[in-house]
């Protein structure tokens, strides 16, 4: 048995015994996630095709024959990625319901193509819009950003799971893409703790598309790794972030984002993350600055620092559940000031609101927040999980956060929004007025 010695207390325990019950506590494993989520669509997408006779392997061969027309049965076999004996056992079904019927093929008078019959065609229509119905309701609460992510990531996943891995022990390794990589992100993990910084002072490290995708990146990999009990975030030099930047947010409103934004990765992995988070603030806190701390379990802030959400300003709604957890703990009519006046928070005045634990003279916020979090590593992960867990709606957030994402991403593609970030392009400031 693996027994340590407590290093403030003279109490043994079972090392084994505790390692076991983290383990008990991680979330489901890759694997069985896909396969839960495989066995409800299915169960869903069978059910919803039951009247019409077919099964879910019969419509896909009906969509495929519909969208590509008449097809060979390798052809066809091919497209559903089935095998020469489970494409002719179907093919065979499809033309004794009366589904599918051969055609010699013009191009080669030795193959026969499959068309579809009226009575097929009438059904693959009926299905196609039962099946459009189902992929609206998995898809609902995604931005279209999401939506393209997920289908990269399936995949990817396919690819790599036929590929197969090396023979080696795979237990905290998670299943990702390659990591985006930036000076601007900067990250470092030790006795426990895993330190991301905004490392772009030169900007009041204010935060890129590729800057995001790095902390996402970084949030995910310590959420797995058990090495890591706490997380730290931090800015580098006199600021913690200035907030989204806003030349990202000019190309978007124009029409020329990137096609997958890093942030809703960010928001949604800080708000599932059961692992605690630890927050050091000094000056500038802006947007997602203020924001991204409602996530966090422990905020040290300068009584000098600068929070601020000035979203409507910036023709932007609220996000990160910010327009439910913001009220919530400094009150309707202060947190409405912040979002649609732009009103700033001191370090001092957070403090006392209880937005954050502490205010402290600047040069002493970044020690108080490692204390804090090395005081925290050493706690139970599994006991410090559940508390955790008990002390948010996870699910209220998650709704939340969803409609505010829609709505952000419609509002950044606004005129109002394109007026905005023209104004500050022009150093003017903007005229919401003319537009109504």
């Amino acid at each position: 048995m693996d027994v340590e010695l407590h290093r403030h207390r003279c109490i043994y325990f079972d090392v084994d015994a505790v390692r076991r019950q983290e383990r008990m506590s991680r979330p489901p494993r890759l694997i069985h996630l896909l396969a839960a989520a495989n066995r409800r669509v299915m169960a869903i997408a069978e059910a919803g095709i039951e009247d019409l006779g077919i099964t879910t392997s019969q419509s896909a061969a009906l969509f495929v024959l519909g969208e590509r027309g008449p097809s060979s049965v390798t052809a066809l076999g091919a497209a559903l990625d089935l095998g020469q004996s489970a494409t002719s056992t179907l093919v065979q079904k499809l033309e004794t319901a009366g589904l599918v019927a051969r055609t010699d093929d013009p191009a080669d008078r030795r193959a026969v193509t499959l068309r579809l019959t009226e009575r097929g065609e009438a059904i693959r229509r009926v299905a196609a819009r039962r099946a459009n119905d189902l992929t609206r309701r998995m898809a609902h609460g995604l931005t279209p950003e999401e939506r393209a992510v997920i289908a990269h990531w399936l995949k990817t996943v396919g690819t790599n799971t036929d590929a197969g891995l090396p023979p080696e022990d795979q237990e905290s390794t998670p299943i990702m893409t390659s990591p985006i990589v930036t000076d601007d992100i900067r990250t470092t993990t030790a006795d426990g703790i895993m330190e991301i910084v905004f490392a772009r002072p030169a900007k009041k490290n204010a935060i890129t598309n590729e800057m995001y995708g790095a902390v996402a990146d970084a949030l995910e990999a310590a959420e797995a790794d058990d090495a890591i009990r706490v997380v730290l975030i931090r800015g580098e030099g006199g600021d913690f972030t200035a907030g989204n930047d806003l030349g990202d947010f000019a190309k978007i409103a124009a029409g020329q984002g990137p096609a997958v934004r890093h942030v809703q990765r960010v928001l949604k992995q800080l708000a599932r993350m059961q692992k605690p988070v630890v927050a050091a603030v000094l000056g500038q806190a802006v947007g997602i600055g203020t924001t991204m701390l409602l996530h966090c379990d422990l905020v040290y802030v300068a009584r000098d620092a600068k929070l601020s959400t000035p979203f409507v300003g910036l023709a932007l709604v609220p996000e990160a559940a910010s327009s439910l957890l913001l009220p919530t703990a400094i009150g309707h009519r202060r947190a409405f000031a912040m979002f649609a006046l732009g009103e700033v928070l001191s370090g001092s005045e957070a403090a006392e609101l209880g937005l954050v634990n502490a205010a402290l003279p600047a040069d002493d916020v970044v020690r108080a927040a490692r204390t804090a979090a090395g005081r925290l590593a050493l706690q139970p992960i599994g006991a410090l999980k559940a508390t955790k867990g008990l002390m948010r709606d996870a699910a209220a957030i998650a709704s939340v956060m969803d409609t505010e994402s829609k709505l952000f991403f419609e509002r950044l593609q606004s005129p109002e929004a394109r007026e905005a970030f023209t104004a500050f392009a022009e150093r003017r400031r903007p005229d919401f007025t003319k537009l109504g």
